[in-house]
């Protein structure tokens, strides 16, 4: 071959490689740039592969079509400048198009933003696939294995793509500047397959207007009356916030987490660190029955349980999280301080299948934004729960359920499900808008009496409702609206849809909504 075919040939291979690269982006970080305000549940998730699976099937007919026309390098220049700048603009594109739908009840919301926002570039994209394939089979007279090479090229990019961008480049970068680089690489791309007047035209509008249309412009603030964020981080395991609220008129701020626009921690801001939210004391005080015993806690969070947990004089405390982000902004901002925790990066479930040693507490505060993970209450997780209990141990969970009596109910079914692998469960329920519910298991009768005063801590102690919460505490947990929960038929998010729906809904009504109109800072 001359040379001139050998880098045609090589400029194609690099087309595919990167056309299979920035369509995997564009379906995972396309979602994660609307998750902060429609989440991340099941539902949502299902709705944007559906929507990015669609978009493919659209596109590859797209470019079957066009793969017979004459002029297919040209063809080809276009798709890729054009979803270049529609990939450009999509940080600033989500955010007119949240607000645009703003309106709408949250799928409905979630699925129109989806269908606007990814189904062009992936389109696009797509189309360049057969007519790459058309060009290596011309090349080779081979079109089988023009296709296979095509596909195999195109998926070993998607593969790099989501290794490269989950584990390095959004958690040090951001969403935005990632969608930004592909743009450019896509419309210099361009300009080495055709050289034109039109096409020189052309690049130099898209470059003009991804750099002045971009989600990191001016009109973007971090600061709003008296609150200000602190720290924005973006990565594939979702989006944290650290929001500080002042109240100069009494002399107090709030420091807020959140995750996914579902605030996670709230503290009082100042040398005592109280949470703002009751169910941490409670978890913190019923913890006092495993006193200077060994104890584990699933879900970092903002660190207001783990924090509490370190004050008890605990003999030992394993903390463990998912998201190794936690806990330097738990130490950072909320003023976590480590003492005798060890730090576990590692899911709940995995951990429990390997960990090698055995404990007598176990706290579980693993809501991640607004869902409950399906995979870790099941009767198999709890069956491995047990191996690494003592028999006297206690379980404490955290949940939130939106009380409906005609409805099977989450939290009955962590109870039944629990019940059925052998343990006693008792309930504390605080009443309100979405029921905060404290789960308490344990393999042997627990005496709250031992639950007393003396025994909390500071910031415990001095909530105004602990002596009501001392002389009620937690009751048998009824399970007559309770499922099995298993394995093979994971249904807790199911069970819980509604809950999550309306909670989703609360935060946007009263938090992102406002913070959209005002236009304040919403992805990095």
């Amino acid at each position: 071959m001359t040379k001139k075919i050998v880098d045609k040939y090589l400029i194609l291979l690099l087309v595919i490689l990167i056309e299979g690269a920035f369509v995997m982006e564009v379906e995972l970080l396309g979602a994660k740039l609307i998750s902060p305000f429609y989440g991340n549940s099941f539902k949502m998730w299902t709705a944007v592969i559906t929507i990015s699976i669609l978009a493919l099937t659209i596109g590859y007919f797209i470019g079957g079509f066009l793969s017979k026309r004459q002029k297919k390098l040209e063809i080809l220049s276009f798709l890729l400048l054009f979803s270049g700048i529609w990939i450009g603009l999509m940080p600033k594109l989500s955010h007119a198009l949240i607000e645009l739908n703003l309106e709408m009840d949250l799928f409905t919301g979630a699925i129109r933003t989806s269908i606007f926002l990814l189904v062009i570039p992936i389109v696009l994209l797509s189309s360049t696939t057969p007519l790459v394939t058309q060009l290596f089979s011309d090349a080779e007279k081979n079109g089988a294995q023009a296709v296979g090479k095509v596909f195999a090229l195109s998926t070993l990019g998607g593969v790099v793509s989501t290794i490269i961008l989950g584990f390095y480049v959004v958690p040090l970068f951001g969403l935005s500047i990632v969608f930004v680089s592909s743009a450019i690489i896509l419309l210099v791309l361009s300009l080495f397959i055709k050289r034109g007047i039109v096409n020189y035209f052309l690049f130099g509008i898209g470059v003009i207007l991804v750099f002045n249309y971009n989600s990191f412009s001016a009109d973007i603030s971090e600061k709003f009356g008296n609150s200000e964020f602190l720290s924005i981080e973006e990565g594939m395991m979702g989006q944290l916030k650290v929001l500080e609220d002042r109240y100069p008129q009494v002399d107090t701020s709030y420091r807020t987490l959140i995750i996914n626009g579902i605030p996670q921690t709230i503290i009082i801001n100042d040398e005592h660190a109280s949470s703002f939210w009751n169910y941490v004391h409670k978890i913190s005080a019923l913890s006092t029955l495993k006193r200077n015993k060994d104890a584990v806690l699933f879900g970092m969070g903002g660190g207001s349980i783990a924090s509490e947990l370190t004050k008890m004089g605990l003999n030992s405390l394993t903390i463990v999280d998912v998201d190794a982000r936690m806990y330097d902004i738990s130490e950072k901002y909320f003023y976590f301080k480590k003492g005798n925790s060890n730090l576990v990066v590692d899911d709940a479930r995995h951990f429990i299948k390997t960990a090698t040693r055995k404990f007598d507490l176990a706290v579980f505060d693993v809501c991640s934004g607004e869902v409950q993970p399906s995979n870790v209450f099941t009767i198999e997780g709890i069956s491995d729960l047990d191996e690494i209990l003592n028999g006297d141990a206690i379980v404490l969970i955290q949940y939130q359920e939106l009380t409906n009596e005609s409805k099977k109910s989450g939290s009955q079914s962590l109870c039944k499900t629990f019940n059925k692998a052998g343990y006693h469960t008792y309930v504390d329920i605080e009443k309100g808008e979405i029921d905060n519910i404290i789960i308490v298991a344990s393999k042997k009768y627990v005496n709250f009496k031992n639950v007393r005063k003396e025994n909390l801590n500071r910031n415990d102690s001095i909530q105004p409702w602990m002596d009501a919460f001392l002389s009620n505490l937690p009751k048998k947990a009824d399970t007559k609206r309770g499922v099995l929960l298993c394995d093979d038929k994971p249904q807790l998010e199911i069970l819980n849809e509604e809950t999550i729906m309306h909670w989703r809904n609360n935060i946007n009504l009263h938090y992102n909504i406002p913070n959209i109109r005002q236009k304040t800072v919403f992805v990095k």
